[in-house]
């Protein structure tokens, strides 16, 4: 196979468009029109040679309405079904996701006849099998909120002020609450390289990384009440999708210190509650929600304006999912 070797692998793009960008030796473009990636060399774009995991090539679909479903989204993932590829060590709805780089996903908390502590962690690819229980965070809730550091996992939750934390890898014992914020419901939660951001009601708090104490600030607001939303991020921007029986998409720019997040764009359906979300290096997923829907939207950064396209569908839909990917956000930022 013929191409140039992208140097940074998992580097986002420096374009992410249909149309051909102006060239600058070494910038790279993916090309959304053809699902390709190029990089500029000696005065044309070139078909980049990009090993597999760039910015991570696959997203999970955990739980539902006390499910153990774990199914997989390979990116870039425009038709198809997301089949069942394995399943939770035990039933949960309504938990929290994140990962650990490109190893390990993590699937936290939930309610299964009461609110459980347990976390759950899948060994990437995942193919099969159940995601063993490895421990626990220290709060035991449903409606979970999960984002990740380079170095821990962070948890939040619905009417709570704690902001639980476990350090990677994390394959046995019990997470802590090094700090805390302000309580509001049916959080979603999504990171840049330096901060931790939760989106509930109509509020963006955020704590910066690693968090080993404090109070997490008030830092936003969105025009429209995301209850029940999913989250997912880009290397610049956050953006929350659904939520509240709505299809907003409303984005924020990182590292975002105050103001209103933007309305850019709206879901392919009139409503998404408790969908999941993840994301790839050039695109950003909502899946499930609302009844047995099995959609998974589709859209690609930056996303400015517009509607997400419904590309695919899940192999089993239920509302109450979290969604964790291989997206390795420790060089996706570099």
């Amino acid at each position: 196979m013929s191409g140039i070797i992208v140097p940074n692998k998992y580097k986002a793009p420096d374009w992410i468009q249909a149309a051909e960008p102006p060239g600058i030796e070494g910038q790279t473009w993916y090309d959304t029109a053809n699902d390709t990636t190029k990089i500029y060399h000696s005065g044309s774009w070139e078909t980049a040679l990009v090993p597999v995991g760039v910015g991570g090539d696959m997203g999970f679909v955990m739980g539902s309405s006390n499910t153990t479903n774990i199914q997989r989204v390979a990116f870039p993932f425009d038709s198809g079904i997301a089949p069942l590829t394995g399943n939770l060590a035990s039933s949960r709805t309504l938990p929290g996701g994140y990962n650990y780089g490109n190893q390990y996903g993590y699937c936290v908390a939930g309610t299964y006849s009461g609110a459980v502590t347990t976390v759950d962690r899948l060994t990437f690819p995942f193919d099969s099998g159940v995601a063993p229980q490895v421990g626990g965070v220290a709060t035991a809730s449903g409606w979970v909120g999960g984002c990740n550091s380079s170095t821990h996992g962070y948890s939040v939750y619905s009417a709570s002020t704690n902001i639980d934390r476990i350090t990677f890898p994390f394959d046995s014992g019990a997470g802590t609450v090094p700090g805390n914020l302000v309580a509001k419901n049916h959080p979603c939660c999504q990171n840049s390289s330096a901060y931790g951001y939760r989106h509930a009601e109509s509020t963006i708090y955020r704590w910066q990384f690693p968090f080993d104490s404090g109070t997490g600030a008030s830092v936003g607001t969105t025009a429209k009440l995301q209850d029940a939303a999913a989250s997912c991020n880009s290397s610049s921007h956050g953006y929350t999708m659904g939520g509240d029986y709505a299809s907003y998409v409303y984005r924020i720019s990182f590292p975002w210190t105050s103001g209103a997040a933007s309305h850019v764009g709206d879901l392919s359906r009139t409503v998404a509650y408790q969908p999941a979300g993840i994301n790839s290096a050039v695109y950003g997923y909502c899946a499930a929600g609302s009844g047995s829907s099995t959609i998974i939207d589709r859209f690609a950064f930056p996303f400015d304006s517009g509607t997400a396209a419904a590309v695919g569908y899940l192999a089993y839909g239920d509302i109450g999912v979290a969604g964790c990917d291989n997206t390795d956000f420790v060089t996706l930022f570099a």
